[in-house]
């Protein structure tokens, strides 16, 4: 029954952090969501929304896509298999990202996110010692496996 909303307020919330809309955002979520990422927990509608400033501040979302196996819904919880392609500085970064959802009064409740940060950094590291030890990190992690 509410496949088909939930599924277009996930686009809507998409299309709005492609172009940086903090109030289309906030305007979707409850008063007390509980935002989840690679960054932390933020709980409540002003955390959330002083952590999508900060991203703001600091990352220009290019697109956004469905990626793998989309959008799932069931009941009152969604899946989105998404990719994004973003500029952090002058760097471009294209990503996979993992977001669960949970919907009251059809609005977003909980968002869950998981993305690789250290495969972001890898793409958008500037300057000489940020570089060399993003890649050493990233050959650390990738030994025995190259």
């Amino acid at each position: 029954m509410f496949g088909d909303k939930y599924m277009s307020t996930i686009h809507e919330l998409a299309r709005a952090f492609e172009a940086g809309d903090l109030e289309k955002m906030l305007s979707l979520f409850t008063d007390d969501i509980t935002f989840i990422n690679p960054f932390g927990t933020f709980e409540g509608k002003a955390e959330a929304e002083r952590f999508l400033r900060w991203n703001f501040d600091n990352v220009k979302t290019e697109k956004i896509d469905e990626d793998g196996i989309g959008i799932l819904v069931q009941g009152d919880k969604a899946f989105y298999d998404h990719r994004v392609v973003c500029k952090i500085g002058d760097e471009l970064a294209e990503f996979i990202v993992m977001s669960s959802y949970e919907f009251s009064n059809g609005k977003f409740k909980l968002w869950r996110q998981v993305y690789d940060r250290l495969a972001i950094a890898e793409q958008t590291a500037s300057g000489f010692l940020p570089k060399k030890m993003i890649g050493a990190v990233v050959r650390e992690a990738r030994k025995g496996l190259d």
